[in-house]
């Protein structure tokens, strides 16, 4: 699963931020995206989360 072809933009940008939000509401019911390897996709949407803070305010 990426976010790009399920129809969210994930660009590491900060409104990339609101579609991880949107995605969450979309998709947390027992048929979304989220009721299959909740595990890993929680692990994955997480680093995006962080790479996209480096990209942004810079880091190591």
């Amino acid at each position: 699963m990426t976010l790009n072809s399920s129809g969210y933009k994930a660009d590491y940008s900060l409104d990339s931020m609101k579609e991880i939000d949107r995605f969450f509401d979309e998709q947390n019911t027992p048929f979304g995206i989220l009721s299959k390897n909740r595990g890993q996709i929680l692990f994955s949407l997480g680093s995006y989360v962080e790479q996209t803070a480096i990209k942004l305010y810079g880091g190591e």
